[in-house]
């Protein structure tokens, strides 16, 4: 027969076990949901910078060399050079900050292996 002390941890030991493979899949939701945002910023930075620089090229051929359609075929390329050095800094500082919740991550797994305290979830 069981006692109720160990009744009652073993209750204990799965609603851990449950809060913790919830936190889990939380956790790896925020982190799919980091990586598309990041893409999404990348995309809407190139575009906007993409557009604003082949305008501002492109008008400006246009205006100082006529109708010569090399020059504006040239300032679209100049665009595209640009805007895709914006989009690279803008991937590279998101990267760079990081995620929020990195420390999450290192948590639920220590506290996968066993090696996490209650005093670590606290923190």
């Amino acid at each position: 027969m069981t006692t109720t002390g160990e009744e009652s941890g073993q209750r204990s030991d799965q609603k851990l076990a449950d809060i913790v493979r919830d936190a889990d899949e939380y956790y790896n939701n925020l982190r799919r949901k980091h990586v598309s945002d990041t893409r999404l910023d990348v995309g809407v930075v190139s575009l906007v910078v993409w557009f604003a620089s082949f305008a501002g090229v492109g008008l400006s051929a246009l205006a100082l060399y006529g109708r010569d359609i090399r020059y504006v075929f040239v300032s679209f390329l100049v665009a595209i050079v640009i805007a895709t050095a914006a989009g690279l800094a803008t991937y590279t500082i998101r990267r760079r900050r990081g995620f929020k919740f990195a420390e999450l991550g290192v948590l639920l797994n220590k506290m996968k292996q066993g090696g996490a305290t209650s005093e670590d979830g606290l923190h």
